[in-house]
């Protein structure tokens, strides 16, 4: 799996001052690369996930593609916390840990490139932004989702006749 969390305490607002003194708030994601091949860690406060690279570069394009452009520097900045919260959800919902969750069917590219073009869907009804293969798709988690294009939950009436 490309994913895991572990931590306690959930790394609340406050402050919290290091060793060295410099202060930071205690909210703030810190993005670390090379720990792992191919994977990247984002820490908030003691809770930390880890994503692949691929994902968190899908992550950071679906991010770019909902916002102005160009990007204004405080969503640049925002984008570590804003990714976090995607991957700790997704965790969360999979039983919290990387072996998890394998309970869900999905289909192969190939079979979302045919959809495309030759039914022309442009939506995913069911998926999240580390697995959609559309730009637009709809998401249990829209509160977390809703900064990587999520519509979020599919209406009840939208596949009535």
């Amino acid at each position: 799996s490309s994913s895991h969390v572990s931590g306690g305490g959930g790394g609340g607002g406050g402050v919290k001052r290091s060793r060295r003194g410099s202060v930071k708030a205690a909210s703030s994601v810190v993005l670390t690369r090379g720990l792992a091949p191919g994977m990247v860690r984002l820490a908030c406060g003691e809770t930390h996930v880890s994503v692949s690279e691929a994902h968190l570069g899908k992550l950071w394009a679906l991010y770019a593609r909902s916002r102005p452009s160009p990007m204004p520097p405080a969503a640049a900045e925002r984008f570590p916390e804003v990714a976090f919260c995607v991957v700790a959800r997704q965790l969360s919902l999979q039983g919290g840990h990387e072996g998890a969750g394998g309970m869900q069917a999905a289909c192969p590219p190939s079979v979302f490139e045919t959809l495309r073009q030759d039914l022309g869907v442009t939506r995913e009804l069911f998926a999240s932004p580390l697995n959609c293969a559309f730009p637009r798709f709809c998401s249990a988690s829209a509160d977390v989702d809703a900064d990587f294009g999520s519509a979020g939950l599919l209406p009840p009436h939208a596949l009535q006749s």
